[in-house]
């Protein structure tokens, strides 16, 4: 039934006929097909005859969608793709008269669009047809020539791929190869036009050296992919946007907070409001305002993303403004509503049903909530749980930083609450914390929403010494 959705998101058409229509519906209300069966209490094959209608139907529909709803770029790309089908079809019955010109206009846009595999199916029609159906010396030597120049980028770009695929494949064994540094220095001298081969190529020695966590290099490359793009129009923003996040968490992790905010401005300007990228974006917007002591920019940007239709409040995108919400509660701040410790950590159904540990900030505001509202005992139990999840998700994967920041947690209890006795267990963490670069990324369970030194600030103020 998943296969029914992703139809129905590009399909024009709407069905008319009444069981059409109750399992399309069935279909965007999450049933699955065993529940579809049942509920139609049919024969399995009379079900699956209904279920290919529908999909072939729905299939047909996103064919004749204009697909005007989308940005500019994915409207031509997608309307290249439909001359091209259309020329195929009629040159490959023999429709001449109609196909050529259509071929011909296709593959200027094609090239203009670096859709280069397209480019040089239809040049290779191109060329035979000026050979052989209705030889004409010009046209044939202008296709044979572009037909070498579409096939030289499309091989570059297969070339960029094969490092990309390597790396991948190494990356799930274990290390990366050594020789990737040499592959995409290799790369680097290839005149290639094609947007797409310079985009896997900075790609993947962005994710080279983020694996290396060899940071400079990372944001140099990163810098360098936005620079090569930055005059490049009819762009797909998603080119740009995977150097844009990377590069705006890098300057956030070095405290060069002016970078990162010019960067997040630029980047906002391509995603529509609400979308997945935009409202990863908005996240680091809200870490600028915590990391760089302003909250009220983090105020800022929870409210334009909370004011936002339902439409685009996923659970997921719900649970990380949840997040960013119960740290903002942390600060005097002036917001909206009762909030509740036990209503919140009741209200994150993706991290409750995570088992990879991946929600190291919701465990950590849990925290400095109790010790806010001095709920010793309960704090001291989850002091107790710590060891097992540092063991479990953080040991021995260079995860230091926040290693030593909960341990810094453990130590509010083992020190009786007592800020004096704290002080002496805590030097050697705040030590390790002090020596290093806070974690950014884009999503808030697993990084540092507020900066640790910031955190154990408040955790000290929240402290009353007992007598």
């Amino acid at each position: 039934m998943k296969e029914l959705r992703e139809y129905a998101q590009l399909s024009e058409w709407t069905p008319k006929n009444s069981n059409h229509r109750k399992l399309y519906d069935m279909a965007l209300s999450g049933f699955s097909r065993q529940e579809a069966r049942e509920v139609f209490q049919i024969s399995d094959n009379y079900f699956n005859v209904l279920y290919k209608e529908v999909k072939d139907q729905l299939a047909d529909g996103v064919l004749t969608n204009n697909f005007r709803n989308w940005d500019r770029v994915k409207r031509i790309q997608f309307g290249i793709r439909k001359q091209y089908e259309t020329a195929m079809m009629l040159i490959g019955t023999g429709k001449m008269a109609a196909g050529i010109p259509l071929a011909r206009a296709a593959v200027r846009k094609a090239e203009k669009n670096g859709m280069y595999p397209i480019a040089l199916e239809l040049s290779r029609k191109l060329r035979r047809y000026y050979s052989t159906t209705a030889p004409d010396l010009k046209y044939y030597k202008y296709y044979t020539e572009k037909q070498w120049f579409y096939n030289q980028e499309v091989q570059w770009e297969l070339e960029a791929e094969d490092v990309f695929f390597e790396f991948g494949l190494q990356l799930r064994k274990g290390t990366p190869s050594p020789l990737i540094p040499e592959r995409l220095a290799e790369l680097a001298e290839i005149p290639a036009k094609s947007n797409r081969f310079h985009h896997v190529r900075f790609l993947t020695a962005v994710l080279y050296y983020q694996v290396k966590r060899q940071e400079a290099k990372m944001l140099a490359t990163c810098e360098a992919a936005l620079q090569h793009f930055e005059n490049i129009n009819d762009l797909p923003y998603i080119i740009k946007f995977s150097f844009y996040f990377r590069a705006i968490a890098s300057h956030l992790s070095r405290r060069e907070f002016a970078q990162a905010e010019t960067l997040i401005n630029k980047s906002l300007i391509g995603p529509a409001r609400g979308k997945h990228n935009w409202q990863i974006i908005m996240i680091h917007r809200a870490l600028l305002g915590f990391h760089s002591r302003k909250p009220a920019i983090a105020l800022d940007a929870w409210h334009k993303a909370t004011k936002l239709p339902k439409k685009f409040q996923t659970e997921q995108v719900k649970e990380r403004w949840q997040i960013v919400r119960a740290y903002l509660e942390l600060y005097d701040i002036e917001m909206p509503g009762k909030w509740r410790l036990n209503r919140f950590m009741n209200s994150m159904p993706v991290s409750s049903s995570d088992k990879t540990g991946n929600h190291l900030s919701i465990l950590i505001v849990e925290m400095l909530h109790l010790l806010k509202t001095k709920k010793y005992e309960h704090y001291r139990y989850r002091c107790e749980r710590l060891e097992a999840y540092i063991k479990e998700h953080l040991k021995g994967k260079g995860l230091e930083r926040p290693v030593a920041f909960l341990r810094l947690l453990q130590c509010i209890a083992r020190g009786g609450f007592q800020i004096g006795h704290i002080h002496a267990k805590s030097k050697r963490y705040l030590q390790t914390i002090s020596g290093s670069h806070p974690s950014i990324g884009a999503d808030v369970r697993e990084i540092e929403v507020v900066p640790f030194e910031e955190l154990w600030r408040m955790a000290i103020g929240f402290l009353t010494p007992k007598t």
